[in-house]
């Protein structure tokens, strides 16, 4: 199932989610949005996939689209898994690959969100044996990265809106609201 919320994806004072995923690019920044957000409130997720990229960058391999880095944050009594997906090459040059200006790469979202479905979630379920709470920007990859919000969400429905996941995952999609106006929650799907 597939909620809307309208809150701050980084606020746990309420629920806490067993995976965060964000996208990032594969430059070693995370300067804006909901990456920023994460590397000020919790650098741990930052030097972490500064390493990863160090290391990928030593071996030689430099294509990371579609890949994922996970980095485990302990939040009270609670592991938090946050995931970087890559799907952006660059956006520091300003220069998109793409003739339609944005930067995020659509097949590496859907490749980057398919493994955490598929491997991350199923590894977590069988452990837990509950539904695994999911939190990611409702508009991954449409801020920063300049993807269409349609084929987002097309893309975010059909990994995880199938009937097979409902007793798996528990997706919360989030809006960050206007400053001073209280978390709502505000549809299902």
């Amino acid at each position: 199932m597939i909620k809307y919320v309208t809150a701050d994806m980084l606020d746990f004072s309420v629920d806490i989610p067993d995976i965060i995923i964000h996208q990032t690019n594969c430059e070693g920044r995370m300067g804006g949005g909901v990456a920023k957000s994460i590397k000020e409130k919790f650098p741990k997720v930052y030097v972490e996939y500064l390493e990863f990229l160090a290391r990928k960058r030593f071996n030689g391999e430099n294509n990371l689209l579609g890949q994922v880095f996970e980095t485990n944050v302990r939040i009270g009594d609670n592991v938090v898994k946050f995931v970087d997906v890559f799907a952006q090459n660059s956006c520091s040059e300003n220069i998109s690959s793409y003739p339609d200006g944005r930067f995020t790469s659509y097949d590496a979202l859907h490749d980057g969100l398919l493994y955490v479905r598929d491997v991350i979630v199923e590894r977590l379920y069988e452990k837990r044996c509950r539904p695994i709470k999911i939190w990611m920007p409702e508009k991954i990859g449409c801020a920063k990265g300049g993807a269409n919000f349609v084929v987002v969400t097309a893309i975010i429905k059909s990994l995880f809106d199938a009937p097979v996941y409902q007793n798996m995952i528990e997706l919360k999609l989030f809006e960050k609201p206007p400053f001073d106006q209280p978390k709502v929650e505000i549809s299902d799907t």
